[in-house]
């Protein structure tokens, strides 16, 4: 797994929370200590503490010492790194050349070579439609697996590879 989606990985799981997501909106507007954070929000101080170790832990807030009181404040840079991030991946499309959706859009993810050149035993989104090979399947199977392509993209590869 790269960098980036490890750190995606750890952001979203720290901001899976509805207190600390709004942990974290409060902390966007203004730098807040411990006390004010859990009065804005209507929990205990312990609670509050809980939470910001979570976000601390995944990069997301820093802490100053004012005096008596701890300040806290919003690491934008690590959030704004995994909001560019979740947005690289919800405008990517298939590497170019892969006939396959599924196994191509996860670089990372998929780190075999078999697992990245597969196509049709697993990949699939409707194995359970396709019939023994994918030479067999009709237009409408094709749709439902890969989408409106009009002819089954393994078939393609195939074909292109023979000629």
């Amino acid at each position: 797994m790269t960098p980036h989606l490890k750190n995606l990985l750890r952001v979203s799981k720290a901001l899976a929370d509805e207190t600390r997501l709004r942990l974290v909106s409060l902390l966007l507007d203004h730098d807040l200590c411990g006390r004010a954070l859990s009065i804005r929000l209507g929990i205990s101080q312990p609670a509050v503490s809980q939470h910001l170790k979570v976000l601390k832990a995944a990069g997301l807030i820093t802490a100053e010492k004012r005096g008596y009181w701890t300040h806290y404040g919003i690491e934008r840079k690590r959030l704004v790194a995994a909001a560019q991030e979740l947005q690289r991946i919800a405008h990517r499309s298939a590497f170019p050349g892969s006939p396959c959706q599924r196994t191509a859009s996860f670089p990372g993810i998929l780190e075999k070579k078999e697992d990245r050149t597969m196509c049709c035993q697993s990949c699939c989104e409707n194995p359970k439609k396709l019939r023994d090979k994918p030479e067999t399947c009709s237009a409408e199977q094709i749709r439902e697996c890969h989408g409106d392509t009009g002819t089954h993209p393994c078939t393609d590869k195939k074909k292109a590879e023979n000629s």
